[in-house]
């Protein structure tokens, strides 16, 4: 067996609409210092862009600024290039990014580095995610609505949108969640609008099959937002979500309240941090 190690990584994202800060990963970065391991691998065809395009000139012109100057669907060994590539400079790189590529927060698991980058882009990048399919409510939607009520807290930067929670050295996928550190909350959007009511169903069913064991490892609270059906069939699904829901002991949100949900999750956070301050 290939020796593990402690491995930093953090997803390459092309935000094409940075104002609604929809997200789409194209690619994952792992670093591991202790076996000199830093490498890179990207899919600039999760972009959608055409290779013609002046959009896609401009992503290979930002990764370039990061010196990632990668061909499309390859992989790069960043170790012992001229950039000093160390775990500081990823949670640099996620701090700084805010336009059409960032990268998100780094997380950190104990893994044979070269294996481990296979798995994430396999399972983050390149496989389709079968339960965001199906959904007209955006997580990006989600997301504004709760960094606009964070915002007064100075706690907007807690929201993440499309993030990782490790669970047994399981990377997690969910829409959104809040966190500090600690994981407060984390959401997934539903939608029975759309015409694939099945992959919806199965969204909910991954979310409700998952979340219990999230609950007891970190203590968090699982939110379901979901867009109410409006025929026969997407009634009883989404019944049938919401029952799993219920038993997973996830709370569902209506879409058209997540406003209000938004403010409610950061009194929340206030109340808990204003108890914990000694008096």
């Amino acid at each position: 067996m290939a020796d593990s190690a402690l491995c930093h990584y953090a997803l390459i994202r092309y935000v094409a609409d940075p104002d609604r800060d929809e997200a789409r990963n194209i690619g994952v970065i792992v670093l591991a210092p202790e076996a000199r391991f830093a490498r890179a691998r990207i899919a600039f065809s999760r972009t959608g862009l055409s290779r013609s395009s002046n959009r896609y000139q401009v992503i290979r012109s930002l990764l370039r600024s990061y010196q990632l100057e990668l061909a499309p669907e390859t992989q790069l060994s960043l170790w012992g290039g001229t950039a000093d590539w160390t775990p500081s400079r990823l949670l640099s790189m996620h701090h700084e990014s805010t336009g059409l590529i960032r990268f998100s927060a780094p997380a950190v698991a104990r893994k044979e580095p070269a294996g481990w980058i296979e798995v994430l882009f396999e399972r983050l990048v390149a496989a389709p995610h079968v339960r965001r399919v199906g959904r007209s409510v955006s997580s990006g939607s989600v997301a504004h609505a709760l960094r606009r009520a964070f915002a007064p807290l100075g706690k907007a930067d807690w929201v993440e949108q499309d993030a990782q929670v490790i669970l047994n050295d399981d990377a997690l996928e969910f829409d959104v969640v809040v966190r500090n550190g600690k994981l407060y909350f984390a959401m997934e959007t539903v939608s029975f609008r759309g015409q694939d009511l099945q992959r919806a169903e199965e969204a909910g069913g991954w979310f409700a099959h998952v979340w219990p064991q999230v609950a007891k490892a970190t203590g968090a609270h699982g939110l379901m937002v979901i867009d109410s059906p409006t025929d026969a069939d997407g009634r009883g699904r989404r019944r049938r979500v919401t029952q799993w829901a219920d038993l997973a002991g996830i709370e569902v949100v209506d879409s058209d309240k997540i406003r209000r949900e938004a403010e409610r999750l950061a009194a929340q956070v206030k109340a808990l941090q204003v108890s914990s301050v000694p008096p």
